[in-house]
């Protein structure tokens, strides 16, 4: 089994997430079973409520969780990246070895299943031979060189890794205050640790 972890920043991302992203994910979805997270702002519940209690399909699988309940020490007013932190910061929910981020703005184009993801207990991603302006950062903070970078959304993360640089570095201080990125952050980190491999 897999969760997907979809948080909702704007009031904007609901109508992308409920009308597009989510749309495509019903119809190409071959999953045995899955788990959905939609991490949303409690002053958003009342899209949220009109969005999915009037939509046609089943959301059995999801759980919605106010992102107050995952971050208790308050919300910085950064959303942008704030979002991105809160990718990480929910591996300490997630119950599945492994989990993949979404953003509202993306749509599933094609069939999928676990093994588009995951082979056995690797994550698969796409290497770009291109340093971005968000791999930069990471190498600046975390004092590591690299020629190349990793794929974006979605992002396929093993939770037992994202727990251990939770407890590592400081995930918060370096998306929030530095401005790295929680998919550059991950690769960054797995790099400094020798644990990434292509």
């Amino acid at each position: 089994m897999i969760t997907f972890v979809l948080p909702i920043g704007s009031e904007l991302d609901y109508k992308y997430a409920f009308e597009i992203l989510l749309p495509s994910f019903f119809y190409h979805q071959k999953l045995e079973d899955y788990k959905f997270l939609i991490i949303y702002k409690a002053n958003h519940k009342y899209l949220l409520d009109q969005y999915y209690l009037n939509d046609e399909y089943n959301y059995d699988k999801f759980d919605f969780l106010d992102e107050e309940t995952i971050c208790t020490d308050g919300i910085p007013e950064v959303t942008y990246y704030f979002q991105m932190y809160l990718k990480l910061k929910i591996a300490e929910l997630v119950e599945t070895s492994h989990y993949i981020t979404l953003d509202s703005d993306i749509f599933f184009s094609k069939p999928f299943s676990e093994s588009n993801f995951i082979e056995g207990d690797r994550c698969y991603c796409y290497i770009v031979k291109k340093v971005d302006a968000w791999i930069k950062r990471v190498m600046v903070y975390l004092k590591i060189k690299v020629d190349y970078a990793i794929n974006q959304t979605p992002f396929v993360f093993k939770t037992a890794l994202v727990e251990q640089m939770l407890n590592d570095i400081d995930v918060e201080d370096l998306i929030i205050n530095k401005n790295c990125n929680e998919y550059g952050l991950f690769f960054g980190w797995l790099l400094r640790k020798h644990i990434f491999k292509k």
